[in-house]
């Protein structure tokens, strides 16, 4: 089975590099791993939602991202306090006004 997902995974980032999206095709695979092998160890053992939710908000900040120069990653991201542990930023605040 796992052979299987990544093999769709795999054709899937290559038709976008053949239909010229090769930036997502990129980001694609820098996502998986990031999401796999960087998950900060606070978040380890929470739901699914939880982590996607928390990995969303580091995939849509500034900070470089896996394979580029001076990348921190998701873990060390969360480490130096620019997540809290429900993946809000440190800083924001749930207002709606």
């Amino acid at each position: 089975m796992t052979f299987f997902v990544s093999e769709i995974f795999l054709q899937y980032c290559y038709f976008l590099k053949q239909v010229g999206f090769k930036e997502r095709a990129v980001a694609s695979f820098q996502a998986l791993m990031e999401f796999n092998f960087f998950c900060p160890p606070s978040l380890k053992s929470v739901a699914l939602e939880t982590k996607i939710s928390a990995f969303e908000v580091f995939w849509e900040n500034d900070s470089a991202k896996l394979g580029t120069k001076c990348a921190s990653g998701w873990k060390n991201n969360l480490r130096e306090g620019q997540q809290n542990a429900d993946g809000e930023p440190a800083n924001s605040k749930n207002e709606f006004f």
